[in-house]
């Protein structure tokens, strides 16, 4: 058999398990609201069994003297381990065993930052690793999220890297001058260099700008209380009698750290982290980009504007972006994953990053229409399913480009609550909001670094009893 039929025939092939997959679960969701009026009435019903269950169970305990058990995995939503006790005086407990996934991950914490790019995970576990993600809350009362699948092995792996690379390099590069660096440092710590103003910063020109010196002025170091702890963990700097030195390869103390030393700290690290994103398919074997969609419950704020109350364009997308990462890293972690939550660099090439999987879409659009209009035996009886996915990824083809023309507004001098208005009349709206890697974890316990704690910090330094 040729190697597209090979190819084609694995395609089928996934979809077919996603589709199973998603019918068998569905099943075991639990009901919740707001639902249809059918369901909820499903779920009144099913309550009412229980109770009926757990009462029959209440009189056959006291009626024998013997401890009764009743499962109440289907009603709580959780496939095993919901145990309700009735013992034989009918007092009635609960218990719960421990159980893969969001309730696994929650006792897990790990710091693990990279995956073994050899190590594949199988679709059946990524799957129920997804399953679980979509409990997480969300503001539309439905999951408003779409995520595409990237493997590996796939092309544009490579040129997701690149495009990010290029983002911070024109974007984000070029903008790490002595002059933008100092503005930034004092617009968010207003401390930083306290004998001159923000004003006297943006009003003065490049000659009196150089006039100042800044490059050979000491780094106000303590105003920046996280990048000197930084600096020291990483050897970078001597501290001694209330000033910072550069710290020389013998570990002796060099000439004093200045703002230059400063500025271009932050100009390698960043060179660094573009370099990083050229080997992004090699940190993990899969790739989710998680996309949102836009609803007109965000233009509710079109209300406050007339009060004068100016709120950000964007609703509670990337709000319900976060909550699904988390639940989405949660859920990796119950089931042995390393998961890594990538946003920002999203947010440098989104432009570049969406026409990319609009492209992908297109291909894909392109191929499954072809499937669907070949007559030969091989898609004979998976006609529907094919015309099921090539709705699927229309809508979100379309969604994508909707959302593209939305967020290029602000480069057209157009509002883009305007044109966000017009797009949402067209059809759903979709644009990234994050990406999210997913893999084994190496074993090395370099790269691997447990803590069975809930975290770093004992409750009694975290909270205050008021």
């Amino acid at each position: 058999m040729s190697k597209d039929k090979d190819k084609i025939i694995d395609i089928i092939s996934g979809i077919e398990k996603i589709s199973f997959f998603s019918n068998i679960t569905e099943k075991e969701r639990p009901p919740v609201s707001p639902v249809p009026t059918e369901t909820r009435e499903l779920a009144r019903r099913s309550y009412e069994d229980f109770v009926k269950k757990v009462e029959k169970a209440k009189n056959k305990a006291l009626e024998s003297q013997k401890a009764v058990d009743v499962d109440g995995a289907r009603l709580s939503g959780v496939k095993s381990g919901d145990i309700w006790h009735i013992d034989k005086d009918g007092i009635i407990g609960r218990s719960f065993e421990p159980n893969e996934g969001l309730l696994e991950g929650l006792l897990q914490r790990r710091t693990e930052r990279v995956a073994d790019p050899d190590k594949d995970v199988d679709l059946e576990l990524l799957l129920k690793v997804l399953s679980f993600s979509q409990w997480a809350p969300n503001a539309t009362n439905e999951q408003p999220t779409k995520i595409l699948i990237y493997k590996k092995d796939h092309p544009s792996m490579d040129k997701i890297g690149n495009l990010m690379k290029k983002a911070l390099e024109e974007r984000i590069v070029p903008n790490i001058n002595i002059r933008n660096f100092i503005i930034n440092k004092k617009r968010e710590t207003p401390n930083f260099l306290p004998d001159i103003s923000m004003k006297d910063l943006t009003d003065m020109d490049d000659k009196k700008f150089s006039s100042y010196r800044f490059e050979e002025m000491s780094a106000p170091l303590n105003e920046l209380p996280q990048t000197t702890a930084k600096l020291l963990e990483r050897n970078k700097i001597v501290y001694e009698n209330g000033k910072y030195y550069n710290k020389l390869n013998d570990g002796s103390k060099g000439s004093e750290y200045t703002l230059k030393d400063l500025l271009l700290n932050d100009v390698i690290f960043t060179k660094g982290m573009g370099k990083f994103f050229l080997k992004f398919k090699n940190t993990h074997p899969y790739l989710i980009v998680v996309l949102r969609k836009w609803h007109y419950t965000s233009l509710m704020t079109e209300t406050l504007y007339k009060y004068g109350i100016q709120l950000p364009d964007v609703g509670e997308e990337f709000i319900d972006a976060g909550f699904y990462s988390d639940y989405l890293a949660l859920s990796a972690r119950g089931f042995g994953l390393s998961g890594v939550v990538k946003t920002g660099p999203m947010d440098l090439a989104k432009d570049e990053l969406t026409e990319l999987f609009i492209d992908d879409l297109k291909e894909k659009l392109d191929l499954f229409t072809t499937l669907l209009n070949d007559e030969n035996n091989l898609i004979k009886d998976k006609k529907r399913l094919i015309q099921m996915e090539i709705e699927k990824i229309f809508l979100i083809f379309n969604g994508l480009k909707y959302g593209l023309e939305a967020m290029r507004c602000k480069e057209q001098n157009r509002p883009m609550r305007d044109q966000l208005i017009v797009a949402l009349k067209r059809g759903e709206v979709y644009v990234p909001a994050t990406f999210f890697q997913l893999g084994y974890p190496l074993i090395d316990p370099e790269e691997r670094i447990k803590d069975p704690r809930q975290g770093k910090d004992p409750l009694d330094k975290m909270m205050i009893l008021m």
